[in-house]
Order: C-alpha cells, then structure tokens, then sequence
C-alpha cells in the first residue's frame, strides 16, 4: 500500500506534491490551509521520502532497546531474523550521572556495517517503555549552549543564539568520544559505505545531536531516520542543523498518528521562541504517510511575532497533545511494530 500515490488517498485524490503547484505566497496558504490528506505523497513540493527505507532502517532503531552484550551478539531475536548479515556489530553503554531527576541513566548505542545497503548505521537507544511517562514528566526544560569542548558554533559566530536541552546534552556528552572513535573505525574498514543515523524517542533526540556533531567534525552523514524524536533544541539549533550543516533534506523525522513525545519540549516565547524540530516531518498513519514540507524558511520564521513552533500545521501539530494509553501506545508501535524489540514476539 505505501508508495501507491493518489490510489491509496485516505481523505482523497490529491497526487504527491499537488499542492507544490499552489500560487498563494506562503503565509497565505498556511492561514487557509486544509485537512491534510494520507496520500503517500507531499502536502507541498516534491515527495523525497522513502517508506521501505525507513521502515528498514526502524528495526535498527528498535534493536538498540537490547541489552549491550545481546547487540555484540546479534544471533537472536527480531534484529537477527530481519538483518541477519551485518557485520562489524560493536554496541556502548553507559550512564550519565543526573538525567531528569533519573540517577545513573543508562545510555546506549551501537554501531555496525549493513552489507545489503553498503551502510554504516548508528543507532541509539530510546527510552524504556515502562518508564516512559516518568520520563516525560521529568524533561529538565532548560537549554543551555553546547559544551566549549564540542567546538559548536557560538552565537556570535552564526548570529543566532544555539541551545539544546540539557539532559540530551548531558547524555550526548556520555557518548560522543565512543561514537567518533567507532565511527572513524568502520570508515575506515568500509571507506565505500554509506553513513545513516537513526533513534527512536530519546534516542532520536541524540541521533539528531549525533548527526550534528559528526558532521561538523567531517563526517559525511548521508541520511538520518528519527522516530517518535522530541524537540532537542531551540531555533537556533534548527538553523544550525538543516541549514549550515544542510541535513534538513537528508533528515526524515517520522511521527505515527498522535505519538504524544515530538509535541514536547513544549515551546513558548523565551529560549529564542522555545523549541525547534529538524529535519523533514513524516506523518504516519497506520499504512499511509503524508511528507509534510510547509514550514517558513528560517529567517521568515526567525522574524515572525508567531512563528514558535516552525512545524507544518497540517501535520501533526494540527493535533492535541494527547496522553490516553491509545496516543501512548502510538508512540510505542510505528509501522505497527514494537518500538522496543523486547516487547514484539520474537523479541532480542
């Protein structure tokens, strides 16, 4: 059914990108928008999403819910049954300190070589099912710039003040050495090999730093799946992201339905106006997606009295946050799959 254009319109025929041939100036359009249509197509421009990929890439995401030793391992489970040729397959975990009133949180990601799609993939862990709530209910709110030692653009060098949440910071901070070291590894091993960056939930948030952080360090980051990923950071950290690093167009942020968890950190008006997404929006309806590309470009946004969220207002922001079992369970199950490999059948 993906891929299957207008014929598989939840709300209609619109054909993919339709709207892309819309004359109204761009504000204009937003005001007098319409319900969104699921027609595996784009709300605006040309679609660039790829559902089989990402749907691919997810269970990379979903096996980093396992323990350490289980990932070395990688003979077991839904991860060996679905990719069951990587190689190279090296994971890390730690704890960081104080992580949303959470003392010694555990941390995770791993790495390794995907022969089918000549690709290095790195994939951190999210947050565990059972303490999800807890963990939303804890987010430190505050930003702060990024550590001196990351060698991040200040706000005098880009003009525009950058911050990202403490707590992803924090956590990043835990990882970062691990991950360039390993990194740099396996490039070296596969110098032909794509670079893809993917996470679920916490583990989006840090996939999306990851992503940053390699990148501005040389590393040529081809492609980057976030799914159920809260905001990290603020405008700043936006314009950092999809414009002087350019990984707007290669980052695809997917949301399933009413997933409560990318609608927080909720925004407001300090911090640069709150919080920002990246990346491209995929919103995710049971088999359907729409790619959602109406978004105000950033000095636009940068100087609109109303611009606090920057996210296509069709697509999920066009939704209540909703936190019943039914929108949690949303947040747990994309693509109708088990979000954490432990809680599917065939488990890690």
């Amino acid at each position: 059914r993906p891929g299957a254009g207008a014929g598989g319109a939840l709300g209609g025929s619109a054909a993919a990108g339709g709207s892309g041939s819309d004359s109204k100036p761009p504000l204009l359009k937003r005001r007098h928008s319409q319900p969104i249509q699921f027609n595996n197509g784009s709300d605006l421009g040309n679609l660039t999403f790829d559902y089989y990929q990402a749907l691919d890439i997810y269970y990379f995401a979903t096996a980093a819910y396992c323990t350490a030793s289980n990932i070395d391992a990688w003979d077991s489970g839904r991860k060996a049954l679905i990719h069951p040729d990587v190689e190279a397959v090296v994971a890390y975990n730690t704890t960081v300190p104080l992580l949303w009133n959470i003392e010694k949180a555990p941390v995770l990601f791993f790495i390794l070589y995907y022969p089918k799609n000549d690709t290095i993939v790195l994939s951190f862990q999210g947050t565990q099912g059972d303490s999800m709530g807890d963990w939303v209910d804890d987010f430190m709110f505050a930003m702060g710039t990024p550590p001196d030692t990351w060698g991040w653009p200040s706000g005098e060098d880009i003009d525009v003040d950058l911050r990202i949440e403490d707590g992803f910071a924090y956590a990043w901070d835990e990882l970062r050495d691990q991950a360039f070291n390993l990194t740099t590894t396996l490039m070296d091993t596969y110098p032909s090999a794509k670079y893809m960056v993917t996470g679920h939930s916490l583990g989006g948030a840090l996939a999306s730093l990851a992503a940053a952080d390699l990148a501005l360090n040389g590393i040529p980051v081809d492609m980057v799946y976030l799914f159920g990923a809260p905001r990290a950071g603020n405008l700043g950290w936006a314009f950092f992201y999809n414009e002087l690093l350019a990984l707007k167009n290669v980052t695809y942020r997917l949301v399933n339905q009413r997933d409560p968890v990318p609608h927080i950190p909720y925004t407001g008006i300090t911090f640069m106006r709150g919080y920002h997404h990246v990346g491209i929006e995929v919103w995710l309806k049971e088999y359907d997606f729409v790619q959602c590309n109406d978004v105000l470009a950033f000095e636009d946004c940068r100087f609109s009295p109303t611009c606090f969220y920057n996210e296509d207002e069709r697509c999920s922001a066009s939704q209540s946050i909703c936190l019943t079992p039914t929108c949690i369970h949303m947040h747990l199950g994309y693509f109708n799959e088990a979000s954490d490999d432990k809680l599917c059948k065939a488990g890690c």
